[in-house]
This record gives structure tokens, C-alpha cells and sequence, in this order.
């Protein structure tokens, strides 16, 4: 049916092109270049916000807050600040499901988990708190 319906717009538009002695042409043509100038704008923003994200984010892993600080944080953040505090969380949190996943494969008494609580800092703190709490 897109084909179809493709090729008969095709068909129309020659057929007003002529009609219009190349004035139909020479719109789409301009509107397309447009388009591509647009886009072109469009794109070179995103870059620049890209840029600007990745230095933020350097910046904010260069300061090595702990887990809890970041959270605390992120909240109160705004604009890329807070992305780039969003995506430092995001990476900590994949390596806390880690170490979740590696204590709840292991085996470990509650109070001894409790002793690592309180002994550890940072994701390992965070991820113990969460089996703790789960059981």
C-alpha cells in the first residue's frame, strides 16, 4: 500500500510540477534544505550538551562523594548538574545490585552481616543495608 500510495504521489507531484513550471520542485528542494539546516542546528546543541554532561560528570567523579552524599545531593540539583549526579547514582547502583547479588549467593548470619554493615562504607554499606532490610 506505501508503495502505491508512494508512487502515485510521485505522479501528482511531477505532474504539478510541470503545471507550475518547476515551482513545486524548487519548494520541496528549499524545504529540504531547510530540513537539513535545521537538523544540522539540532544536532550541534546535543553535541555541545554531551560535551557539557561528560565534563560535569568528570567533575563530579573527581570529587569521589560517598553513595550517600550523592544522594543526598541529587535532589536539590539542577540541570546538568543533576544528570551527571543522576548518572554517577546509576553506575553505583549497578555495582551495588553486584554485590547484592554476591552476598545473597553466599552465605552469612544475620549478625555477621550487621558487623560488615557497620565496619564498611560506601556501595558495599548501601548494598548490606538492603539484604539486611530484605530479611
Amino acid at each position: 500500500m506505501n508503495l502505491f500510495v508512494q508512487f502515485v504521489g510521485e505522479i501528482v507531484i511531477q505532474y504539478l510540477d510541470k503545471k507550475s513550471g518547476g515551482k513545486v520542485s524548487r519548494t520541496i528542494e528549499s524545504a529540504s534544505e531547510h530540513i537539513e539546516k535545521k537538523h544540522d542546528i539540532h544536532m550541534k546543541k546535543v553535541e555541545r550538551k554531551e560535551d557539557e554532561l561528560d565534563r560535569v560528570l568528570s567533575l563530579v567523579k573527581s570529587q569521589n562523594f560517598s553513595y550517600e552524599t550523592l544522594i543526598k545531593k541529587y535532589p536539590d540539583a539542577g540541570g546538568t548538574y543533576k544528570l551527571a549526579l543522576g548518572k554517577e547514582i546509576k553506575e553505583r547502583n549497578k555495582l551495588i545490585s553486584e554485590y547484592v547479588k554476591k552476598i545473597e549467593s553466599s552465605y552469612y548470619t544475620l549478625e555477621s552481616l550487621e558487623e560488615l554493615h557497620d565496619k564498611s562504607d560506601g556501595e558495599l554499606k548501601a548494598a548490606l543495608k538492603y539484604v539486611i532490610n530484605k530479611n
